[in-house]
């Protein structure tokens, strides 16, 4: 047996709202086999391990080799004093002689050691050899001693735990917490001193309000008007997004921050009063929640995007890793109302968490259900953004008043707007602040770049984008009510995608666009050329033809042969996951001709 691959999950995840250690397996000749056909192989392993007696009767009855791994890295745990807080196990088939085992730990270092001493100790086990653990054991032993806490500071944690305050191990497996969250957090240095948990909770728990926020598309957007909206109201706010970490408006950190380790660094941040976290596929994957709980979830949509990776085939896999998002909110869970995978989570939700629902269709029989039944909302209704608090309908503000909504073309952003408000409204925002907020975001390249940026260049509208997946596309195909001529299309998509996926990408397209130019911006290990010929293969199955399709390999000539096949009036949806590319390829084409962007009467908005 051989390991593939280990991730430590460190805060609730697919598998478990606890911590997890999830290894994929080789298990080699092992594969498939049942525990009652190894001969002697459960008395043998009862005897080394005579704290696993209550699983002598499955272990008799045929449990496979990869569960008894599994109990043997939960007993060795135990054994050298540093049990998880529950027994938790699991296995996942996986491909070929491949298998997901799953379980609980206590402490990430000792955890991973006595993993690798159970896939040992079993493999030989399996193999009729004698086995002696006491060496090994007592290196565990060590192990958990030499991370273990000093009672008195044991003793506040379990204190501070017991009553609801997030307890946060500072520095690995070091004897330092942080106890609390943003502006309320206190730390605790692992001294031993002695500490009273009221003197500095009083009769609060150290939390900070925590809005999440999930979903295939929109993420970005909605978290940077949820943020921008508590900015507004006065409040310390920070938020991580795929562009960086904010903190009240200045950009702390660049990158890809909508993960694991982004929103804990922001959770630790004493200026934060009320945080703000995208939350995306990968980082709950690989890590799991950075939080136990937050106070508001937001689920978006869930469509087709990442399938094939990390082991999410479809849609509903996919469905089921956001979903973990919504089980975390302990207030209030945000969906929408016209996603059947978003509805489809609201039966598994605790009956205590308030369900809010959001929606572009005003006679939505789930949307008036729910307000019928004293439910909270946001709707979409005569080109007006709505809200439903019990008996109250308020009208928050036109689409025509919300700058990133583009005059009510980018209906996309109205249902990110939609979203938004709703998570206020949980939140206990009013809605004149949730308003305001709105009327002055601005979706552009300062504010929230590659998310719907426009600009114009010799009379053509360029509309910016992240777009990489089927559905971006199709939403961004809706703003050709905004040219007066021609839609013209420069798309890629990373080529990890399934063929699949990606021809998907181009029906999409073809829907969309009068013309289309298909790039290759990141390979992943197709062959020149092969991405952009998969996506247009697709648009020619959705009914473009060969004239208006053109596979381009490098960004820059796909970006100029589309701006040479416009006139003015046109308008070109160019997908960048680059926003320096994207300015630089926009520069190429400056000159004094171009048309003057309009001018803007309302507020700068963050990041500036």
């Amino acid at each position: 047996m051989k390991i593939i691959e280990q991730r430590i999950l460190r805060g609730p995840n697919l598998w478990s709202r606890k911590r997890c250690l999830q290894t994929v397996v080789d298990m080699g000749e092992l594969s498939g086999t049942l525990s009652c056909d190894l001969p002697g192989f459960g008395h043998d392993l009862l005897s080394t391990f005579p704290g696993l007696h209550q699983f002598a009767a499955p272990l008799a009855n045929g449990s496979f080799v990869a569960e008894t791994v599994a109990q043997v890295t939960l007993e060795l745990q135990r054994m050298a004093g540093a049990a998880p807080d529950h027994r938790f196990a699991a296995i996942m088939q996986g491909k070929q002689q491949q298998v997901k085992i799953i379980v609980a730990y206590q402490l990430e270092t000792l955890a991973q050691k006595a993993f690798a001493m159970a896939l040992d100790v079993v493999a030989r086990l399996a193999r009729g050899e004698n086995v002696a653990i006491e060496d090994d054991l007592a290196e565990l032993t060590a192990l958990a001693q030499g991370c273990a806490v000093d009672p008195q500071t044991a003793v506040v944690v379990n204190a501070a735990l017991a009553r609801g305050i997030p307890a946060i191990r500072t520095g690995g497996d070091s004897g330092q917490f942080q106890l609390g969250w943003g502006s309320r957090q206190q730390r605790l240095d692992g001294s031993g001193g002695v500490i009273c948990l009221d003197a500095l909770f009083g009769a609060g728990d150290g939390r900070i309000p925590v809005i999440a926020v999930t979903g295939t598309n929109g993420k970005t957007t909605t978290s940077l008007m949820i943020a921008h909206c508590a900015r507004l109201a006065g409040l310390g706010t920070g938020v991580t997004t795929t562009e960086g970490i904010y903190i009240n408006g200045q950009r702390v950190m660049a990158g890809d921050c909508a993960g694991f380790h982004s929103a804990r660094l922001l959770l630790s941040s004493p200026e934060v009063d009320l945080a703000v976290l995208e939350t995306a596929r990968g980082g709950i994957l690989k890590r799991g929640l950075a939080f136990d709980r937050c106070a508001v979830a937001v689920v978006l949509n869930v469509s087709a995007d990442h399938l094939g990776l990390d082991g999410v085939e479809t849609v509903d896999d996919l469905a089921r890793v956001k979903a973990v998002v919504a089980r975390s909110a302990s207030e209030a869970v945000v969906l929408n109302a016209d996603d059947p995978f978003c509805m489809a989570m609201e039966p598994a939700l605790d009956a205590s968490v308030q369900r809010i629902y959001f929606s572009m269709c005003a006679d939505s029989a789930i949307l008036l259900r729910h307000l019928d039944g004293g439910g909270r909302a946001a709707w979409y209704q005569d080109s007006t953004l709505m809200l439903g608090d019990g008996a109250r309908r308020i009208e928050l503000l036109k689409a025509s008043a919300m700058p990133a909504a583009l005059h009510g073309h980018a209906r996309f952003n109205v249902a990110n707007g939609l979203a938004a408000a709703a998570a206020l409204l949980a939140a206990s925002f009013t809605p004149a602040q949730t308003a305001a907020g709105l009327a002055s975001f601005v979706s552009d390249q300062d504010n929230n770049p590659l998310r719907a940026n426009l600009h114009y260049r010799r009379g053509i509208a360029v509309m910016v984008d992240y777009a990489h997946n089927p559905a971006a596309y199709a939403a961004l195909g809706q703003l050709r009510s905004l040219a007066r001529g021609r839609c013209v299309g420069v798309v890629t998509s990373p080529g990890d995608r399934r063929d699949a996926d990606l021809r998907a990408i181009g029906r999409a397209c073809a829907g969309a666009f009068d013309e289309l130019f298909a790039y290759e911006a990141d390979p992943r290990g197709r062959e020149p050329g092969a991405t952009a010929q998969c996506i247009l293969d697709g648009a020619r199955d959705g009914g473009m033809h060969g004239a208006t399709m053109h596979p381009i390999t490098n960004v820059s000539d796909a970006f100029g042969a589309a701006m040479a096949s416009c006139e003015a009036g046109d308008m070109i949806i160019f997908a960048c996951a680059s926003i320096d590319t994207a300015l630089r390829e926009l520069a190429r084409f400056d000159d004094q001709h171009a048309l003057p962007r309009p001018a803007r009467t309302y507020v700068p908005s963050l990041a500036r």
